[in-house]
């Protein structure tokens, strides 16, 4: 399913518009909440402020109407205006793959992925502004996030796919939305599990801010937004597990709280109760599933593990990160 973005004066569409079949983790809710991160990332209040126009199988109905997994919503979404303009950096980015549509990063732990209030240069967009103006590609609706199809947390590493025209954007950010690209991580947890190797492990519930804490998520059971998360232990040594992560859903936080939940919360992330020594998160994207526009077929990208995170890995007794020996 493609977003087809109506074109107005000056060549510039005005809107988007995706079409979205519902899964079975929004199915029963709001569509204002169904689309919640489906979409640009997007909040619910961002999707209420940015909503034009929503068909349910065809006919209008309103935010507020309930869905059921597989129905089909049509959405227009309103374009926000150009904040700030975003300034264009040189940086040293890990290239995996490249060709005229796409570029492909292993992004390193510590780097943001886009501005935000009081944090404009230094980012993930800054650097690719910079490679998109060397090579002249297109102008993108959002300047202010050029290319970006999805994100990394700032302190996770690995592969990323970004656009270098705009068409190349929205047929990247639909499978996104489809959720028809299909990501898998690395993960390091502190403790031990009951868990076999290669036994697939299920975690679903829902995700809310803690509000206590606002930097943190909290599991639940039936509050919040719904997340779904695949772990298959890799390995198990003393005080550690290695697992590969399959997300099905895109929530912030979302493999930390899991993990957590599970138990074994990662190494590195003092947030969610890990005070071991590791000088990073382990969690790293390793691989990603996805078509290209270029012929509309599916490739993969690794994004090689950090050598830290081996070091860490080793020096836990764990020193094979092998791939499991089930399908998630």
């Amino acid at each position: 399913m493609e977003l087809q973005p109506k074109q107005t004066r000056n060549d510039r569409p005005a809107l988007k518009r995706y079409v979205l079949v519902v899964d079975e983790c929004t199915d029963g809710k709001r569509i204002d909440q169904a689309l919640v991160g489906r979409i640009d990332e997007l909040s619910r209040s961002q999707v209420l402020k940015r909503l034009v126009s929503v068909k349910l199988a065809g006919k209008p109905v309103k935010p507020s109407a309930l869905v059921r997994s597989g129905d089909t919503l049509e959405i227009e979404l309103s374009i926000p205006p150009l904040s700030d303009s975003l300034i264009a950096q040189e940086m040293d980015l890990d290239i995996i793959y490249q060709d005229q549509d796409v570029l492909v990063v292993n992004k390193p732990c510590g780097l943001v992925v886009h501005p935000a209030a009081g944090n404009r240069q230094g980012t993930l967009a800054n650097g690719l502004l910079f490679q998109l103006n060397k090579e002249q590609q297109d102008d993108f609706d959002d300047e202010t996030r050029p290319g970006i199809v999805h994100r990394l947390d700032k302190d996770t590493s690995g592969v990323m796919i970004t656009a270098k025209k705009q068409k190349s954007l929205e047929f990247l950010s639909q499978q996104f939305a489809d959720r028809t690209s299909r990501k898998y991580y690395l993960a390091l947890g502190q403790g031990r599990t009951f868990f076999q190797t290669n036994q697939i492990i299920d975690v679903q519930g829902f995700l809310a801010r803690d509000k206590q804490h606002r930097q943190k998520f909290c599991y639940d059971e039936k509050i919040g937004k719904a997340a779904h998360t695949v772990f298959v232990v890799l390995a198990q040594y003393k005080n550690k597990t290695l697992f590969l992560v399959k997300p099905r859903t895109g929530r912030t936080h979302q493999i930390r709280v899991h993990a957590s939940k599970l138990g074994v919360p990662l190494c590195g992330d003092v947030l969610y109760g890990n005070k071991d020594n590791a000088k990073r998160l382990m969690l790293h994207a390793w691989q990603l599933v996805v078509k290209l526009p270029s012929d509309k077929q599916e490739h993969v990208f690794t994004a090689p593990v950090p050598q830290e995170f081996i070091d860490f890995a080793q020096s836990a007794g764990l020193s094979q990160l092998k791939a499991p020996e089930v399908d998630i």
